[in-house]
């Protein structure tokens, strides 16, 4: 359980802090088009065999 806190804090979704329970941040819906692209790009990182690690990065070094 406190693995899945820790992804969900480290993703952004959720809000926490000592002593306090987490929190849902709210966040906005990522448009449709982004969506798609984001699903393209993983799907050809998969069939490549790269880590999210590796595509992560290789996206960040295009931004």
């Amino acid at each position: 359980m406190a693995k899945a806190y820790t992804e969900l804090a480290d993703c952004g979704i959720i809000d926490t802090g000592a002593g306090r329970a987490a929190r849902v941040k709210r966040v906005k819906p990522i448009p449709e088009p982004l969506v798609r692209a984001a699903k393209t790009y993983a799907d050809e990182a998969r069939r490549l065999g790269v880590s999210l690690d590796d595509a992560f990065n290789a996206l960040c070094a295009q931004w």
